[in-house]
């Protein structure tokens, strides 16, 4: 038994960090690039950020492309 609950254990904790990683939002502006690290998120939830990213530059009259890539 104790076996049984050791592997979920460290099955539990193997999954649970997998999914999060560093990834980076670069955007791309009047020919200039500007480059973001996002610590230890999911890709879902850097796409959100990095589109957040992108609005706000677009907000202040800045035609920005900004695009999410795993961090190296």
């Amino acid at each position: 038994m104790k076996k049984v609950l050791l592997f979920a254990g460290v099955l539990f904790i193997f999954g649970a960090t997998s999914c999060k990683k560093e990834y980076n939002c670069t955007c791309t502006y009047s020919g200039s690039e500007v480059t973001e690290t996002y610590a230890v998120m999911s890709k879902k939830d850097a796409k959100e950020a990095c589109k957040e990213d992108e609005d706000a530059w677009n907000s202040l009259n800045v035609s920005a492309t900004c695009e999410v890539s795993k961090a190296k």
